[in-house]
């Protein structure tokens, strides 16, 4: 089987300014090449806390044009990676994931608990939904009784509402769109949820910390951060099939003081189904690794960095090819 090429995010976590933050790259799974074509070292990024406002995450692409995620403005690279425009919205705040849906681009905004909709080819935000947990049914969520969050249509026109409404008490970061519905998962919460705009329920069971959830053959398939893996869960969150990350010997890992306090190897985030047999996951250090179901690891990993604190994010098929 031919491997594809992909475009990959990486974020560097705990850098001091001035320094490298992460950089885009494309990987030739099949021939094993990489090719860094973006390096976020810019100086305008505000450096504080540990990566809510540094390098680019989610990644789409739509017709020739590349969409990017950084904390609170969506990036549009043409194919030789030359920035055309960009687009701001108050309610952009800590952007996780993204999905391409026709010419609809879901946005996680980590920030509000919110996900907005962007039309690429009018180039405006036209749709914005906020969930949350009111106090009866956060007190209920906490005592582990299973409950959906609720949510609301936010008024993109109203500057006032969005000094009102943020929060990150779910960080909601990853967003897939199915049949119309919308489905969405965060580290905070232990579900897989599915909105279908007149309410929210819940689809399965994940846990908490997960990456990537989404609905895969009744069931669900997401990165199991903490177990260092890539799970088919069933809707009450039983393990029908792990995949462990990429793990290497301590000494060929670089690190710096302050990486064991802030990254680890074997962190689990991005993810590509290519097929019902074959998916594409990131990992740290920056590693792209790939599945066949049937094999609990990797039948192939390339490493870009053996920097613990570099960690891929974002994860798309490249339909160009490599220089």
């Amino acid at each position: 089987m031919k491997l594809p090429s992909v475009i990959t995010s990486s974020v560097i976590r705990g850098t001091d300014k001035g320094a490298s933050h992460g950089g885009v790259y494309l990987i030739d799974l099949d021939q094993e090449r990489v090719q860094q074509v973006l390096d976020w070292d810019r100086a305008e990024i505000d450096w504080e806390g540990r990566g809510g406002d540094r390098g680019l995450r989610g990644i789409a692409i739509y017709k020739d044009q590349i969409y990017m995620a950084a904390s609170d403005e969506i990036f549009v690279f043409d194919s030789d990676f030359k920035l055309s425009t960009s687009y701001r919205h108050p309610l952009l705040k800590h952007c996780h994931e993204t999905f391409l849906d026709g010419k609809l681009l879901y946005i996680t905004s980590t920030g509000y608990n919110a996900i907005l909709v962007l039309d690429v080819e009018q180039g405006i935000f036209i749709e914005a939904y906020q969930f949350h947990f009111p106090k009866w049914k956060r007190i209920l969520y906490r005592r582990n009784v299973d409950v959906a969050p609720s949510w609301k249509r936010m008024d993109l026109g109203n500057p006032l509402q969005y000094q009102l409404v943020a929060e990150d008490s779910l960080h909601i970061n990853h967003v897939f769109v199915e049949g119309g519905d919308i489905f969405f998962s965060g580290t905070r919460i232990r579900h897989l949820f599915k909105f279908n705009f007149e309410g929210v329920r819940i689809y399965g069971s994940v846990p908490k910390g997960g990456h990537n959830a989404q609905p895969f053959e009744e069931s669900s398939l997401l990165n199991d951060t903490a177990g260092n893996r890539l799970a088919i869960l069933n809707r009450r969150g039983e393990s029908l099939e792990l995949f462990n990350v990429q793990q290497y010997a301590e000494d060929k890992l670089s690190s710096s003081g302050l990486a064991e306090r802030v990254a680890r190897q074997g962190f689990a985030r991005g993810l590509l189904v290519i097929d019902e047999d074959t998916f594409i996951v990131g990992s740290s250090p920056a590693t792209i690794n790939v599945f066949k179901r049937g094999n609990e690891e990797p039948i192939k990993s390339i490493n870009i960095s053996m920097d613990l604190r570099n960690a891929i994010h974002g994860l798309e098929l490249w339909p160009y090819g490599l220089n």
